[in-house]
């Protein structure tokens, strides 16, 4: 299972293996009160974001850039992480997502509007 996918990216665990009951040799586990907390809060913020309208929330989109060059933002093996990421605006707009009026149209210009805004490679400031 790729965590990603089946929505394990921000969560903790909240209990832990407890020592053997020797009485009946069962194994339990036993919740850790502020991480049942933290969870139950994170539960609570997520379903108070499922009725908030979509032009009111903010959304990051968070790309690889490993080698720290300009060229390789969102570099992934046989995908055009720009267009998709594009795609994924146009299906956003569509359901109310705000983006503004500079909005890219194709993934080169998304990929050239974070450079310009936040590349520290010189070979293209």
């Amino acid at each position: 299972a790729i965590p990603e996918f089946d929505g394990r990216i921000i969560t903790l665990p909240i209990s832990f293996m407890a020592p053997v009951d020797e009485t009946n040799n069962a194994q339990y586990y036993e919740p850790v009160a502020d991480r049942v907390e933290a969870v139950a809060k994170q539960a609570n913020r997520l379903a108070r974001l499922r009725h908030t309208p979509n032009r009111e929330k903010r959304i990051a989109f968070m790309l690889t850039n490993s080698s720290g060059k300009a060229e390789r933002i969102g570099d992934a093996v046989g995908l055009d992480t720009p267009a998709s990421i594009i795609k994924v605006f146009e299906a956003m707009k569509d359901v109310g997502y705000q983006f503004g009026d500079d909005f890219p149209t194709d993934g080169d210009t998304l990929i050239q509007n974070l450079v310009d805004r936040c590349s520290y490679d010189e070979i293209y400031l």
